[in-house]
């Protein structure tokens, strides 16, 4: 943890204005949800990421999707990879997304590559990340099939994430 120097007063509404530059940082927007931690150090504010609370099914299922297609996949939330099956964990867990995963979240626009398909998860409207599927070798080429499995996927969870909301 890395101190800043910034000290804030709580209103007597119990709010605390998070400065200009840390929300900047961070990548924190007006409305964004903010999850809050408590330890015996105190009060601590993380960006809540919907897809967390479907950690498990996310896992399995970038696990059954490498396992059927033998193609390196991973899922986002909007910001982070949070799963990964066919690639190293190591280096890629938590790791920011590419500009191309960005752009296709923030536009809801699938991408369909020869070597990379990115469709993002969209949950009652709002984006909630993106399933992503590369191919492992030059000469491999991404199909309409992996295009249909990775857009279920992406379905799927957007769907599950209507559920437990």
């Amino acid at each position: 943890m890395k101190a800043t120097g910034i000290v804030r007063r709580i209103d007597d509404l119990g709010r605390v204005v998070i400065p200009r530059e840390i929300r900047r940082i961070c990548k924190i927007k007006e409305g964004d949800p903010l999850e809050i931690f408590l330890s015996e150090g105190g009060i601590f504010l993380k960006k809540y990421s919907e897809l967390a609370i479907l950690q498990d099914y996310v896992n399995e299922y970038v696990s059954a999707l490498h396992e059927t297609t033998n193609y390196p996949v991973y899922i986002t939330d909007t910001e982070h990879i949070i799963s990964v099956s066919g690639m190293p964990k190591k280096g890629n867990l938590g790791k920011e997304i590419e500009d191309d995963v960005v752009k296709s979240i923030n536009e809801y626009k699938e991408s369909f590559m020869q070597d990379k398909i990115i469709i993002p998860i969209i949950s009652d409207g709002e984006r909630a990340g993106a399933v992503v599927m590369m191919c492992n070798k030059t000469d491999d080429i991404l199909t309409e099939l992996e295009l249909k499995l990775v857009q279920t996927a992406a379905k799927f969870l957007g769907n599950m994430l209507n559920y437990a909301s």
